[in-house]
Parts: C-alpha cells; structure tokens; sequence
C-alpha cells in the first residue's frame, strides 16, 4: 500500500537529483542548448508578419474532434485588417483558393530551398498580381467565391521578402493570419523545428500541482481521491 503526504513529497523534491549535479555541468549543458537554439534560429526562415509576432493559438493544439494545422498570429491590433505579408523564402505560388468558410482567402506558397510549402489563410487581399488574376476569375464566373487552382512554377513565382498578401478575416474567425507550413507531399511541419521560435517574454507561473493514486490501495493525505 503506497501513503505520502504531499507536503512532504515537495519538500523532499527539493533534495533532488538535478540539485546534485555539479553546478558546472548545469551550466555546460545549459550553453550547449543556448547555443544549439541561436544557431536554429539564425538560419530560421522569418516570420511573414513584420509587426509584433503574438500568436493566439498554436501548432498541434487540440480542436474538439481535430489538432490546429498551423500557427494563428494576431493582426487585430487597432481592430485592423491589411498588414502585409511577406514570403519567407524564394519559391512560387502553387495554389490559391477562396471559398465562403474555412481559410477564406488561401495561399500555398511552395519553397524548394526549405523543403517546404507555407499556407497563408483568412487573407483579405491577395498581392499583385495574384490579385488581379482572382479577381478577374470571380468576374468571369459572377461569383465571391468558388477558386481553387493549382499553379506551375513559372506562373507566379516569388522572391523572399516580397508581399504576397494582405490580413484579413475571410472564412472563419476574427481577424487574424493563419500561417502553417507543410512538406509538399502536404505532411505537417511544426515551424518551430525550422528554427522559427517565438521569443517567450514571460515567465511561467506553477498555478496547480496535481497527484492522482496509481492503486487501489493508494493514498494522498490519507485519501484515495487525487
């Protein structure tokens, strides 16, 4: 039968075997990842947005019956819309869709040099002259919405640092930009093992500790609930 007082666990925490490792190897090892993490994000892609970079929901987090393909960066700053975004490396526009729902205004940008296609979603605009190439479709086809075309690398092809779109809140959301990044088999990448990391400006805060009994027989403070 196991008993513990948590009181007492977390006192004895504070004997653990991290406060035993020499304080010299702590720090080695310390220097090694601050190291590894600057030279990662050295040679990161930049982020497409050229204001703050604040997201409000992330990669891989879970949806109710789905996980968030991408990273959703705010642009309701001002309660504005029409920030520029900017390609992130060299490639071309391999895709463009504008649909009622979902992403909206879509674009795939397809970057060989990376090994990877960025996904910009809920855009109010597209660049010249993508722009111009769907707006003369919708006219054609009297509609706001209803494209979904694929491009060769010749049709629209972009330089890194070019505006490519503008933020907006088409389809689904407020406004915000949808960023995601894929293989071009359309497998997901996290953008973070490119190296392109968020600086985190604050420091967490442990709110709550949770003990659950493994057992039967188990106890917390003499109770077998958690």
């Amino acid at each position: 039968m196991a008993h513990f007082n948590c009181s007492e666990l977390l006192r004895k925490c504070k004997n653990s075997l991290l406060e035993r490792i020499p304080q010299k190897v702590l720090a080695s090892v310390a220097v090694i990842f601050l190291l590894a993490a600057t030279l990662l994000a050295k040679d990161a892609p930049p982020w497409p947005l050229k204001i703050e970079i604040s997201p409000s929901s992330s990669f891989g987090e879970f949806r109710g019956m789905r996980f968030h393909t991408g990273v959703d960066l705010r642009t309701k700053t001002n309660q504005k819309t029409g920030y520029p975004v900017y390609a992130i490396e060299d490639g071309f526009v391999s895709r463009m869709k504008v649909q009622h729902r979902g992403f909206g205004y879509a674009l795939y940008v397809d970057h060989p040099s990376i090994n990877s296609r960025a996904v910009f979603g809920h855009l109010e605009d597209y660049a010249e002259p993508m722009a111009t190439y769907i707006r003369e479709k919708l006219k054609k086809m009297r509609a706001h919405f209803g494209i979904d075309d694929f491009f060769q690398e010749s049709k629209f092809p972009i330089k890194k640092g070019q505006i490519i779109a503008y933020t907006g809140e088409s389809g689904l959301g407020p406004p915000h930009l949808h960023f995601e990044l894929r293989k071009f088999n359309d497998e997901l990448i996290a953008p973070t093992s490119l190296g392109m990391i968020i600086p985190d400006k604050r420091p967490p805060d442990l709110l709550d500790i949770y003990f659950e009994p493994l057992a039967t027989d188990s106890r917390i403070n003499d109770q077998f609930l958690p």
